[in-house]
Order: structure tokens, then C-alpha cells, then sequence
């Protein structure tokens, strides 16, 4: 009854009448998914992005200096002096490699090409970079592409929320909370968002770009000093 009355809809991307039949819009040729369809999609990145917080839920906070005066055997009380603080994310590679392998045991990192020091796992077009000494990492990206399948997504966003939750669950948080802004971005049509904290002394970014229905997002961990 609603399509005799209705013939057309509104295209979802260029907002041109179209056949109300037709998958693919005839003038901007973006593939029509239901709304019913987004809304599901919506929900179920939703709960991939609560299971892969729950399972990053022991991420470290930001480590500290124990500087609690310690007393010699003469009764003399010693404090140790803080290090030299030295520029970096204070991660060690190591760590970040083997909390990854606990929850996606398939992502393998190889040493990478170019570049000493720069270690790189990818499925895809999914591709996390480790760059930096082994024992103080100083920079961290990844990049994930998310579309319909509801599998690659929930392999896509280990590679995007994952690497915060290991790292701090502060940051796990943030970066939780601006996935779901952008998608309330998309809702009201944006192509691009983008998105910064200070967490930790560490920067967190966050860059997705939308294409039809596939997101292209980046996420930089860097020193904020």
C-alpha cells in the first residue's frame, strides 16, 4: 500500500528522487541500503566495539616514577632521584604484540621495509605500524576499512579500538566514545570526522572518511610533548 502510494524515495546520499525499487541511485550510482539495514549495521558495531573493550578491559594506566624514600641500614633515609624523562609513548613493542595476539591471534607482525625500528601487521587493508625503539615505542597508527560484513568489521575495529584499550582504559573509553560520534556524524550526512585527546601524556587521534557505505578510518597514537 506504502509503494502505490509512493513510487520514489529519497536517494540516502544525494537526496534525489528515486525509483523506490531501484538499489543503486541512477545520478550519484551510491548502492541504496534500508534504513532498517544502517540501523542493524549501527547496532551490531555497537556491541563488536563493547566485546573488544570488555576484552582490552586490562589495559595499563599511565605508569609513574616511584620516588618513596628508602632507609639504609644506618638509619638514613635515601631518596631515589627521578630518570631523565626521555621523549617516547613509554610502550614497549613487545606488549603491545602480545596483547594483540591474545584477542586476534592470526595478525602477524613482520619487521618492516625502509625504516629501522618499524614493525607492521596487516590482513587486507587493515594495517597497524609499530615505529620506535623496542622498549619505547614513539609513535603508533593503524588503519581499518568497515563496511556491511559484520566479520571483517569486528576484525577491522580490533585494529582501531584495540590498540587504545591495551594501552590505557582511559583511552580505550575515548576512543569508544568517538566511534559513536562518527557514526552520528554519518547519520546527519558528514563525509569526514575527525577527532583529538590528550590522554596519559600520549595523543590520540582518530580520522574516518565515509564512501558509500565503506568507513576508511585512521588512528594515530603519538607523545603529546
Amino acid at each position: 500500500m506504502e509503494e502505490a502510494k509512493n513510487p520514489t524515495k529519497k536517494c540516502t546520499a544525494c537526496q534525489k528522487e528515486i525509483d523506490r525499487k531501484a538499489t543503486i541511485c541512477p545520478y550519484c550510482r551510491t548502492k541504496q541500503i534500508s534504513k532498517p539495514i544502517r540501523v542493524i549495521s549501527g547496532i551490531i558495531i555497537v556491541f563488536v566495539i563493547i566485546w573488544i573493550f570488555s576484552l582490552f578491559s586490562g589495559g595499563s594506566k599511565s605508569s609513574s616514577v616511584d620516588n618513596t624514600p628508602t632507609v639504609s641500614s644506618n638509619g638514613s633515609s635515601n631518596i631515589t632521584p627521578s630518570p631523565t624523562p626521555v621523549i617516547g609513548l613509554n610502550i614497549k613493542r613487545s606488549f603491545i604484540i602480545s596483547e594483540i595476539k591474545k584477542v586476534a591471534p592470526d595478525i602477524q607482525f613482520k619487521e618492516g621495509v625502509g625504516q629501522d625500528d618499524n614493525y607492521v601487521a596487516s590482513e587486507g587493508q587493515n594495517i597497524i605500524q609499530l615505529l620506535g625503539p623496542k622498549n619505547n615505542l614513539n609513535e603508533i597508527s593503524s588503519i581499518a576499512f568497515l563496511g556491511d560484513d559484520s566479520g571483517k568489521n569486528m576484525i577491522a575495529l580490533v585494529y582501531i579500538v584495540g590498540i587504545p584499550n591495551i594501552i590505557d582504559r582511559d583511552a580505550g573509553e575515548w576512543m569508544t566514545s568517538a566511534m559513536n560520534a562518527a557514526a552520528a556524524a554519518k547519520d546527519q550526512g558528514e563525509t569526514q570526522f575527525e577527532k583529538s585527546t590528550v590522554i596519559h601524556n600520549r595523543k590520540y587521534k582518530l580520522s574516518i572518511s565515509y564512501k558509500d557505505s565503506l568507513r576508511y578510518a585512521t588512528v594515530s597514537i603519538d607523545p603529546s610533548n
